[in-house]
């Protein structure tokens, strides 16, 4: 039998050209840190199954979480323009 799941990959937006544009020595650092900041924020529903450049491949078994409900904190994301929203896609055996 299928199971269901919720698979947010949150990343973050212009992270080559930050590469390009600072020392390697800061970036990696900074990019860390945002990284973790997006994990801290996890409300726990979420577990942590893979951490790929500047993504986070995250996973919640069982009922299908709503996208448009999860939120970060305002200072790790800024406002998000009104068309911007999580696409969502259910997943067929």
């Amino acid at each position: 039998m299928a199971e269901s799941a919720t698979i947010p990959i949150p990343d973050i937006s212009g992270y080559t050209e930050f590469l390009t544009k600072t020392e390697l020595v800061h970036s990696s650092h900074i990019i860390n840190e945002l990284l973790e900041a997006i994990l801290a924020a996890n409300s726990g529903d979420f577990v942590l199954s893979e951490v790929e450049g500047d993504a986070l491949l995250l996973y919640h078994k069982g009922s299908v979480v709503n996208m448009n409900a999860l939120r970060l904190a305002p200072p790790l994301l800024g406002p998000r323009p009104h068309d911007a929203r999580p696409q969502t896609r259910t997943l067929e055996p």
